[in-house]
């Protein structure tokens, strides 16, 4: 640890003698949108003199100091640059720009934060990823940028960097959320109305977030319209939403509400009913609600509050035979999962260098799988009655802070601590507990990270994150080190290398990618420990045409330890008290790769272009004779093009083409007589499985292309038409292979019967061309109120929720 000591120790020398010497202004404040109050996430403060500058963060908060007289110019893609005069009270100041309404392009001067992640995504960004639906998917954008890809197709879990789904830590305005996902996989929970920016990092994680080995993908929400009351309700063929925003108790507080549900339940459960020949009625659905309320108290006080929560239910009525005559019995199964959270968040200020986010939170997810038979379908009263529950609750306090030395030096330190509840089974039969773990955790970690500029155009960011965990079986104790160096070659070009180190202490016992996937979640323990992971990479960034282009290009290498997962032919453990004797641990993974994005983010053509090539391979003791294997979702090459434009006033285009090596699979090499487990005296003709994971599908290709028609209402409201076109050229991508009953690729759950030679592969393909459509409106408080626009203005507002005038 004296390198700790030391490079404290040179910090503080080099703190007291920037302050000591220093006689400069601090400018400090927040860039806003000047129609809506809304905050503007990395607009850019540059000193015209120096030539040096900042970027806004998450909340819009800048601290920069300047000599008086300076002149800085605050610019943000998509509005009028504003210039400002420092001097003695440059402090507090809010800056409100506002939209430039020209199609000319808006040149954004500023300095560029070389640690800040090209994958990087604000609200509009969204808008121009064409997905099954016509509906912006947060997480489906994600997917095409390099290093991340999705677990299967038309899924939302996402395989950073040879990781598993498990290993990515989502957060929510610095709230972590545990489960993401709808549909199993297919949608996230994510409502692009709600969200303002996300960045992601698959290397160089800040020291304040842990837990996770593979990625952070970290969501800022709008806060809502400090001026007036807006909305906008949207429908499709996959969800309807809507969303409202606004200000309350005079102008000091803003609101903001969305709901989200699927319609397709009700019509799969009316379909099933009125099928000829069908016995039974099955529904799928999911909804999400989100809120957030935010309450300015002063310049050095901000409450908030934040809550989600989010259900995916599948439901089955169905006959079924029963031992009373004259009678027919009925059968139910439900299951629901998904999850809530709440959180309480205080933003303070004691002065313009020194910034804190204090928050409690607690988010559930959990579960339910429920199986009813009733012998007479008039009782109530069911005969057989089974309930299976898994279940993570997170208790977190948490406080952040950041600390503006200097333009050279900025301090980031804080604290958290989690107590988390594991209920991986309890199981209910006939009203009688059968099974019930609980397994409390208490987990926590002190952290702190350095971001220093120096010579040039070159900075240093180094931290570390000290993690505690305890439960009543297991301890552990550790420190992970983070450090990123930027030398800057050119003022636009850098050489970047970074070192992250991660731990995680719960581990994702995952089913599969189909609709009913479900996750349990695990606790470390003496039989499984925590997981642990290194990765160096190095890189080259450059900016060039005035930040029209960007381009990255990194290789990296990165060692997993400690990995769990299900032994060989497990495939879940949903509702079995035994769980723990169908997991294997001690497993180590190996991936390495070189990743490269070129982007253009202004001009009338936007987009990106990105490349993986990659390797990853895992080990585990109990897995394929203890042997290396090929990761089950290694994708050697991976390429992703994005393109968008606006045609015209009314019309914009985007389009998605990517292709990806097969994933990989065990081929069968031959067969064997075993005998029937029922029946012990008759055998059956099974598989003899190869080398684990040692052939691969077909090649992965697929294009996708999405319109926009704007178009305002007769009422004066603005509307968007959203069209779609998934897989545009109905390419047969494989789902999985299968081999099967007389050679015939007619797919059934029948008995295996190879008597015909030779045997052969099939492959099973779920998405062909699928066009879809949405419509979205606009509103705003008159949409409901047909008196001229003259006569609203003048009407009385004194309710809770309007602002006097």
């Amino acid at each position: 640890m004296n390198w700790i000591k030391t490079l404290c120790l040179s910090l503080f020398i080099l703190i007291s003698c920037e302050n000591a010497f220093s006689q400069e202004v601090n400018v400090s404040g927040y860039v806003r949108d000047a129609s809506g109050k809304e905050k503007l996430i990395g607009a850019h403060i540059i000193n015209l003199q120096t030539k040096k500058g900042t970027i806004s963060d998450h909340n819009g908060y800048f601290s920069l100091n300047a000599s008086r007289n300076d002149s800085l110019r605050i610019s943000y893609a998509g509005y009028k640059s504003q210039t400002l005069l420092v001097n003695e009270s440059s402090q507090n100041i809010y800056i409100d720009l506002k939209m430039n309404r020209d199609l000319k392009e808006v040149k954004v001067t500023g300095v560029r934060d070389v640690f800040q992640p090209m994958t990087q995504l604000k609200s509009k960004d969204f808008n121009n990823i064409p997905t099954i639906g016509a509906a912006p998917d947060v997480l489906k954008a994600v997917q095409l940028f390099p290093g991340i890809t999705a677990q299967n197709e038309g899924s939302s879990q996402l395989i950073v960097r040879g990781g598993s789904p498990g290993e990515n830590l989502y957060m929510i305005d610095n709230i972590p959320l545990i489960y993401v996902n709808h549909l199993g996989g297919f949608y996230s929970v994510f409502n692009p109305d709600m969200i303002n920016s996300m960045e992601i990092y698959k290397d160089g994680f800040p020291a304040r977030y842990g837990g996770k080995l593979s990625s952070i993908i970290s969501l800022s929400q709008y806060e809502g319209n400090a001026e007036e009351f807006k909305g906008n309700f949207s429908i499709g063929p996959m969800a309807t939403s809507l969303m409202v925003e606004g200000p309350a108790l005079n102008k000091k507080a803003t609101y903001m509400l969305s709901a989200r549900k699927t319609m397709i339940d009700g019509l799969m459960a009316l379909g099933t009913t009125l099928s000829e020949g069908n016995d039974f009625t099955f529904a799928y659905g999911f909804h999400d609600i989100n809120g957030k309320f935010t309450y300015n108290l002063n310049d050095k006080h901000t409450l908030s509050a934040n809550f989600y929560q989010g259900d995916d239910y599948l439901n089955l009525w169905a006959e079924s035979a029963s031992t009373i005559p004259n009678t027919v019995g009925k059968t139910r199964l439900q299951t629901v999962w998904g999850n809530w959270l709440g959180a309480v968040q205080w933003k303070y200020k004691p002065n313009s260098k020194l910034v804190g986010e204090n928050s409690f939170s607690v988010v559930r997810y959990r579960l339910k799988n429920n199986s009813f038979y009733y012998e007479d379908e008039d009782n109530n009263q069911p005969t057989f009655d089974n309930r299976f529950q898994s279940s993570l609750i997170d208790n977190r306090l948490q406080s952040d802070w950041k600390y503006f030395n200097s333009n050279s030096l900025i301090t980031y330190f804080g604290a958290q601590l989690s107590y988390k509840i594991h209920q991986p089974n309890s199981t209910n039969a006939q009203n009688i507990i059968t099974e019930n773990e609980i397994i409390p955790v208490l987990e926590g970690a002190l952290y702190f990270d350095e971001h220093i500029d120096f010579w040039k155009n070159s900075s240093l960011k180094v931290g570390g994150r000290f993690n505690f965990y305890q439960n009543d079986r297991y301890s552990d104790f550790d420190f992970v080190q983070r450090g990123q160096l930027a030398i800057g070659v050119t003022t636009n070009q850098w050489l970047l290398a970074r070192f992250t180190s991660a731990s995680q202490y719960a581990h994702l016992l995952y089913t599969t990618g189909d609709i009913g996937a479900n996750e349990i979640w695990i606790p470390a323990d003496e039989d499984a420990a925590a997981s642990r992971s290194n990765q160096l990479s190095l890189g080259y960034k450059a900016n060039f045409q005035q930040n029209m282009w960007q381009l990255e290009s990194n290789i990296y290498y990165k060692e997993l330890n400690n990995l769990t997962t299900y032994k060989e032919g497990i495939a879940a453990v949903l509702g079995d008290s035994n769980w723990k004797n169908k997991i294997t641990s001690g497993g180590t993974g190996e991936s390495m790769g070189w990743e490269t994005m070129l982007r253009k983010s202004k001009g009338k053509w936007t987009g990106f272009a990105s490349y993986t090539l990659s390797k990853t391979e895992y080990q585990f003791p109990e897995i394929n004779n203890g042997m290396p294997y090929v990761y089950e979702y290694d994708r050697p090459h991976i390429f992703n093009i994005n393109l968008s434009t606006k045609i015209n006033e009314k019309w914009d285009f985007s389009a998605n083409w990517t292709y990806q090596t097969g994933l990989p699979f065990t081929p069968a090499i031959g067969l064997r007589n075993t005998p029937d487990p029922f029946n012990p005296e008759i055998e059956r003709e099974t598989l003899i499985y190869g080398e684990r994971n040692s052939d691969r599908m077909r090649d992965y290709h697929r294009l996708d292309l999405g319109f926009n028609y704007h178009k305002i209402t007769k009422r004066g409201n603005r509307a968007i038409w959203s069209f779609s076109i998934y897989n545009a050229y109905n390419r047969q991508n494989p789902y999985f292979n299968y081999y099967h009953v007389n050679n015939n690729d007619d797919f059934t759950l029948g008995q295996l019967d190879f008597s015909q030679e030779p045997m052969k592969l099939y492959q099973r393909s779920f998405f062909p061309v699928i066009p879809s459509f949405s419509y979205k409106v606009f509103f705003d408080n008159g949409i409901f109120d047909r008196r001229s626009k003259e006569e609203r203005a003048n009407r009385p507002r004194s309710n809770f929720w309007y602002h006097k005038e």
